[in-house]
């Protein structure tokens, strides 16, 4: 597993890494393309958790 984390305006790996998790917003010139209905629309994405701790992980520092 590869997770690509931004430094930039952290203080640690462990805040870095509760930015990866929170949630955000998709509106303006980033909204979401629903194929549903085929036009564009605000949306959340997040990603939620990591279930079970892989064998390997890769953490690339951005």
């Amino acid at each position: 597993m590869d997770i690509s984390l931004e430094i930039l305006h952290s203080i640690s790996i462990k805040e870095s890494m509760q930015k990866f998790f929170q949630s955000e917003i998709l509106d303006g010139n980033n909204k979401y393309k629903c194929e549903t209905y085929d036009k564009l629309v605000t949306a959340r994405k997040q990603m939620s958790s990591i279930l079970q701790m892989p064998n390997i992980l890769v953490i690339q520092l951005k």
